[in-house]
């Protein structure tokens, strides 16, 4: 008796260009119209990752990944086995991905300066733009004079 076996080429680490380094956190797959479903990214490098999912993918599927500390990552499915399916991207991620990747958190902190914009710095609309506390206390004063002024302008008028 004999069994037919589909001999199927195994992605090898010789034929990776960058070793892949051990991942383990939860990603978002996306594939054109379906809802987002969650991954676990096994491993991950510049050119590809593992992702194990539930969902069936089939090979050359254009998805993209959403991983925390790098963002949404546009790949293709090149293979499938026991242990997940192999993703190449379709762009190398930029130096210094892959460290976000594996740093604690995926909030970045931004420096920002409570000064006023130095001419030529660029302004966004709708941005707050504090007024220094000296110049904030000296409006409320002139405001609150302003206004009493007219509340003790109309009360003498009234009297007479």
């Amino acid at each position: 008796m004999s069994i037919a076996a589909k001999k199927e080429k195994a992605p090898s680490a010789d034929r990776r260009q960058a070793a892949r380094s051990d991942y383990g956190r939860t990603g978002t797959l996306r594939i054109a119209d379906a809802p987002p479903v969650e991954v676990i990214v096994q491993d991950l490098n510049r050119d590809g990752c593992r992702i194990e999912t539930s969902q069936r993918l089939v090979p050359n599927l254009g998805v993209a990944i959403g991983l925390a500390g790098v963002g949404i990552v546009e790949g293709k499915i090149l293979w499938h086995g026991s242990q997940g399916y192999g993703c190449a991207f379709v762009n190398r991620l930029p130096a210094g991905s892959i460290t976000a990747a594996f740093s604690p958190t995926n909030i970045r902190h931004l420096a920002l300066s409570p000064s006023f914009p130095e001419p030529g710095d660029t302004y966004f609309p709708g941005a707050a733009v504090k007024w220094p506390i000296g110049h904030r206390v000296s409006a409320i004063l002139l405001f609150s004079l302003g206004c009493w002024t007219i509340v003790v302008g109309t009360l003498l008028a009234i009297m007479r």
